[in-house]
């Protein structure tokens, strides 16, 4: 990201799996989410990848909530579109 930032880079998509989205997100080096959800309930521990895969917030008051939510249809998708509000 450094390095991004040298080559005045401010602005890139993240196409990752849930350890890359986590980690990024851990960072605080999210500044705007878009996530996709297809109404299709699969089941399983170890069915699918989780969106982010991080140590995560032993209490919902310090979740990581998303301000200036806008929510799409595509079809039978759901897209969520909202800004990480980190707290200190």
């Amino acid at each position: 990201m450094q390095q991004l930032g040298e080559r005045e880079i401010g602005s890139i998509l993240l196409e990752g799996g849930g350890r890359l989205s986590g980690a990024m997100l851990e960072q605080r080096l999210l500044d705007k989410l878009v996530l996709m959800i297809a109404p299709k309930i699969i089941g399983g521990g170890s069915a699918a990848p989780v969106n982010f895969n991080f140590e995560g917030f032993a209490k919902m008051n310090d979740a990581i909530m998303l301000d200036r939510l806008n929510v799409e249809r595509f079809g039978p998708d759901i897209c969520l579109t909202g800004y990480p509000m980190y707290q200190n």
